[in-house]
């Protein structure tokens, strides 16, 4: 097993330069993902579901808040609201597909 050493600076380089781009690859892909987020699932949150599932409602129905990342994983009642990396796990996604008759939402279609 050859050591960092026993590297040419031409070899470190490119693992560095290859470090880099994984990480602006990663740096990019969380960017994406906070601006589908804010333009995509923030607004329907707000419009159908942060009435009955917010601090600001005053009371969260079945404990479950969608309001801050944090209450998204712990969940509520029937436990976490998502499933990082795991949609087909995901409760939320469950109920707002309307697959499962106990768990339709929003409750008005």
């Amino acid at each position: 097993m050859r050591t960092w050493k026993g590297t040419s600076v031409c070899e470190r380089v490119c693992v560095l330069l290859a470090l880099a781009a994984a990480v602006v690859d990663c740096a990019s892909a969380q960017n994406d993902g906070a601006d589908f987020f804010e333009k995509s699932v923030r607004p329907l949150l707000a419009q159908n579901c942060l009435a009955c599932h917010s601090a600001a409602s005053g009371v969260s129905m079945g404990g479950l808040r969608l309001d801050n990342p944090a209450s998204l994983q712990k969940g509520g009642s029937r436990g976490p609201a998502i499933v990082a990396g795991k949609p087909e796990e995901s409760l939320l996604l469950r109920a707002v597909r309307q697959a499962d008759k106990q768990l339709r939402m929003p409750p008005t279609g």
